[in-house]
């Protein structure tokens, strides 16, 4: 690159850096590899190969297992993280690489390795092709009931039919349900 070039892209990496000093844009030359939001491209051999990126400041600070969410919440991290995983990394290797990696963030968060190793699993044994596939979205009609977790309050969804439909039948005498 040029030194005319290289003083036109250092004058607008400080512009754009001015704008907001909490946000650090930086500029980092290659001609192979570029680092796009959570992912890294990289043109080999005339493909692009892509794998999971992170910044060198990232704490990997995922739910800590000992955290007082529900557990389906607590399972579904190491879940969702590995669907991650597989669908950004496109080689196996790079693959092999992150899942040992992120494995261990998840240890460090207190995450048991029987249920990382199970969830890792489950998620590698879908087809990245399937992942790499925009699903449609249906529309539900939904009524969400928000409340605070305590795992010392009863279950919500072992309550009988009948609560429900008498909470209901109360909300809907109390309150206009608008419906499209």
């Amino acid at each position: 690159m040029d030194s005319c070039k290289a003083r036109k892209i250092t004058s607008i990496t400080d512009y754009i850096n001015s704008l907001y000093p909490t946000i650090k844009f930086e500029f980092v030359k290659s001609y192979e590899t570029l680092n796009v939001l959570d992912l890294t491209l990289t043109l080999e051999n005339g493909f692009i190969s892509t794998d999971v990126y992170s910044k060198p400041i990232d704490s990997h600070l995922y739910l800590p297992f000992n955290s007082s969410h529900p557990f389906y919440c607590k399972q579904s991290v190491p879940y969702g993280v590995a669907l991650r995983l597989k669908r950004n990394c496109s080689s196996q290797e790079a693959l092999n690489q992150r899942c040992v990696e992120y494995k261990q963030y998840l240890r460090n968060r207190g995450y048991p390795s029987l249920l990382i190793d199970n969830k890792f699993n489950k998620a590698l044994k879908i087809n990245r092709s399937d992942l790499l596939v925009t699903k449609p979205k249906t529309k539900k009609k939904v009524i969400p009931l928000v409340l605070d977790f305590n795992p010392r309050l009863p279950d919500i969804s072992k309550m009988s039919s009948t609560f429900v439909f008498a909470q209901h039948t109360t909300i809907t005498k109390h309150f206009s349900i608008k419906s499209n």
